[in-house]
């Protein structure tokens, strides 16, 4: 960064898809910041999960309920909601619970709408732009 002459970076947060190597680069760089996780790549991951451990019947409201506390607007109520969710699902689908609690209620937390306020739930604009400059196609 200094040899950039970009010192003056210090974001509060970093949007990513999860994947470790970026998320220890931005540490590594930026020290202790909110790592946001990308709204986008949680679904995708967590609806896959749903449709391989998840009986059928049972898919559409999972789901439903995991976009509901997404919308939760700050830590307190993303954490009410998410004890009142896995109260619900637990006697139902025991081994979706147990993924969900320890990837998306520990390791990867912060993918609720109220962890960045004024801030984008995905990074899927990153994604585009860094696929239009690796592709070559980008001009100033």
């Amino acid at each position: 960064m200094k040899k950039l002459n970009l010192e003056e970076i210090d974001p509060d947060f970093l949007i990513a898809d999860g994947a470790d190597a970026i998320r220890n680069a931005f540490q590594d760089v930026f020290g202790e910041k909110t790592m946001v996780m990308c709204w986008a790549h949680m679904r995708r991951n967590v609806v896959k999960k749903i449709e391989s451990m998840v009986k059928k019947s049972e898919q559409e409201d999972l789901v439903n309920d995991v976009e509901s506390l997404q919308l939760a607007q700050d830590e307190r109520i993303f954490i009410k909601a998410s004890n009142l969710f896995v109260k619900k699902w637990s006697k139902k689908e025991t081994n979706f619970i147990e993924y969900f609690q320890n990837e998306w209620l520990t390791t990867h937390n912060a993918w609720y709408e109220g962890v960045g306020h004024f801030t984008p739930s995905t990074n899927n604009a990153l994604e585009a732009t860094n696929n239009v400059i690796r592709k070559g196609k980008y001009t100033s």
